[in-house]
């Protein structure tokens, strides 16, 4: 049986023992949303398109046309969520410009990650 639902004003607890789950379910979505319309990269039959850590959303897409259609995927899930993204640093190449809503999205020649220096190249590399 489920309860009816209802709007929480506050976020999960910092540091509580519980809030990692609850984030975890609440998020949940939006990895579902982008998996139910096909969006982002596989590796034969695991979805590999998007790596969450803590808060962040790492977003892995075959193209820029992809990637667009996977920010816009991702910024309508958040506010049905009444979640707000911000924008980090991105690959740097002179090509069509990506956007989150009215923000464009930065190009750089390395971002890192966890710890791991991740490089543009044509294949993947890590620094």
């Amino acid at each position: 049986m489920l309860s009816g639902s209802f709007r929480l004003c506050g976020g999960v607890r910092q540091g509580g023992v519980l809030s990692p789950i609850l984030f975890i379910l609440y998020v949940n979505d939006i990895i579902e949303d982008l998996q139910k319309q096909g969006f982002g990269c596989r590796i034969g039959t695991r979805y590999l398109a998007c790596i969450m850590y803590a808060d962040d959303l790492v977003l892995l897409s075959p193209s820029l046309n992809a990637l667009q259609l996977m920010i816009d995927q991702c910024k309508m899930s958040c506010e049905s969520l009444w979640l707000s993204l911000s924008v980090g640093p991105a690959f740097k190449h002179d090509c069509v410009k990506v956007r989150l809503g009215s923000v464009e999205v930065e190009y750089v020649d390395m971002i890192k990650y966890l710890g791991v220096h991740i490089c543009s190249a044509s294949k993947f590399k890590l620094s």
